[in-house]
Formats: C-alpha cells, structure tokens, sequence
C-alpha cells in the first residue's frame, strides 16, 4: 500500500501577511510562496514537511521548502515555498569537447602514416633521435631520418616538434546530448554502439556517433532524470563497436520498456534480463563475424 501524501491545511492560530500569496509562473512550472505569522509554538507544530499538498489559495501545488523565524514576545514568521508537481521538459544539447590526438595522426602528416609498415618505421626513427643519449647517438638517428628519401624533411618537422614537446595537438569533437525527466526510474543504457542521436537534438554534421552510456539522477525527490549521450567521431570501428540496430530487444521487452514508468519491481528485474540477453546477442553476433571473417582468411590444410 502506498503512503498517503500529507496535506498542510495551516491553522486558524496564523495569519497569512498581506501581500501574499505570491504566485509566479516558469517556463516548466509555476511556484508560489506564503509568509504566516502567528505564535511561534504553533508555526513550529505545524510547519509543513517537503512535499506536503497545499490547500486553498496554493491548491495544485506541493510544499517544496519552509523556513521558521523565531521573534520577540513567542512570535514567529513562517516562509513556505510551493511549487507545482511537473517535471521539466526535455532539455537537448550539443557541445564540442577537447581531445589530445598524437601530432602523427594531424592530417598534415597522414600520408607519412597511412600506411601501417611505412607508419611504424618512421616513427622508429624520430623515437630513436629523441631517445639518444649522447649528441653521437642522435647525430646517426637524424642521420637515419635524412636520408629517407623524399619524406625527410616532413620527419625533422615532426622530430622537432616532439623534442620541443608538442607531442599532441588538439581536436575538438562534438558531444550530442538530451536530459529528460521521469516520475519513475527509466532503465539507463550502457551504449557502447553506432546510432545516429535523438533527432531532437541540433547536433552537427559530418560525424559519425557512437552512443555512450546514460546517466541516470535523481535531482529532486519529485522526478528522476536520464541523460543520454553520444560521442561525435570521424571513425567508428565496426569491428569492435556494432551498430544500434543489431540491438534488438524481444517483443516482451520492447512492451516492457514502452511502460517503463509504470513498471512494478518484477517487472523491471524482467525488463533487466531481457536487455542483458539483446546486448549478449548483439555483442555475441560480433564476435561470430569476427570468426567467419578468420575462417576466410585461413589458408586451407593439405595432407
């Protein structure tokens, strides 16, 4: 059985100031504030606890916060905030977040290392000039990088740069997200997959998304909110990240989550096997093509 939610009906002991109430109107929700005086033992009996309904004037509203001032002569004041019980609306952004990329990998230098063999070599090279430990040692590397033909003078810049420890250079990827807001505990999800982000959302051209993993808050006792994210990204490797809609949950699953916020406790722990088995069979079918992939590229046996 649930809990009865208290109603604060004041008392005929207090009066409420002139002035008041002061109701206000938000873009989600509306607010409304009540000062009483009176004696302070009464104020202090009948002071409202959060989430108490309020009456009369303050109809349609819940207590948010109340603060009790004692004064001379056993009087007091006595402040409630109410507020009406609402959740905000969903609250889309898309912003850019800064990552360090190893300076090789800048697109001035991407033919040196396309190549994975021709790649690795020449970083050898520049790694072993900035490990030299005497000026011999490095005079034979640069000697090395110098007689690269055609890409040796590209080898110094970079060299260069890395000795004066520019290592890195930065690249600004878009992050797309979007909080929404739950009476009851929507189920996160853990991401780890390709999906284009909530159309909602303004997020910018020319990427790729991978979906990160949800959070899942609780910043008022009134509501839950999830936010959920996704990495802007000019790659994705489809070998180790699949794409959403080999994400499939069954049909008791998807009639579940499309009731999520209704849900009883047996129901959501039946909700939570059903996900564990369609991220089980998404990652699973990876691996399969990971496999059959293998097979092909195996030579043959001959006795």
């Amino acid at each position: 059985m649930s809990t009865p939610v208290p109603i604060w009906r004041g008392s005929t002991e207090i009066q409420l100031d002139p002035g008041f109430p002061k109701i206000n109107t938000a873009w989600w929700r509306n607010t409304a504030t009540g000062v009483y005086r009176g004696p302070y033992a009464t104020l202090r009996r009948i002071q409202p606890q959060w989430g108490a309904l309020g009456t009369g004037d303050f109809a349609g509203f819940f207590v948010e916060t109340s603060e009790l001032i004692k004064e001379k002569g056993g009087k007091g004041v006595l402040t409630v905030n109410f507020t009406t019980d609402d959740t905000p609306p969903p609250r889309p952004s898309c912003e850019f977040e800064k990552i360090d990329i190893p300076i090789e990998q800048n697109p001035r230098y991407a033919d040196l290392f396309n190549d994975a063999d021709q790649g690795g070599k020449y970083m050898a090279l520049i790694d072993d000039a900035l490990r030299a430990s005497t000026q011999a040692d490095r005079a034979q590397a640069l000697a090395r990088i110098n007689a690269v033909s055609g890409d040796s003078v590209t080898l110094m810049e970079i060299y260069n740069k890395k000795r004066r420890g520019h290592d890195t250079y930065w690249m600004f990827a878009p992050v797309a997200s979007i909080i929404e807001s739950f009476v009851a505990p929507p189920l996160p999800m853990k991401g780890g997959f390709e999906e284009m982000p909530d159309s909602r959302i303004p997020y910018s051209m020319g990427w790729k998304w991978l979906r990160m993993g949800d959070k899942l808050t609780r910043p008022s006792g009134r509501f839950w909110e999830l936010q959920k994210l996704w990495q802007g990204c000019h790659v994705i490797d489809s070998d180790l990240y699949p794409t959403s809609s080999s994400f499939a949950l069954s049909e008791e699953g998807m009639a579940l989550m499309g009731r999520q916020s209704k849900l009883n406790a047996g129901e959501r722990a039946r909700l939570n096997d059903l996900v564990i088995e369609a991220h089980a069979k998404m990652w699973g079918n990876l691996r399969n093509a990971a496999r059959k992939q293998t097979a092909r590229r195996r030579p043959a046996l001959h006795s």
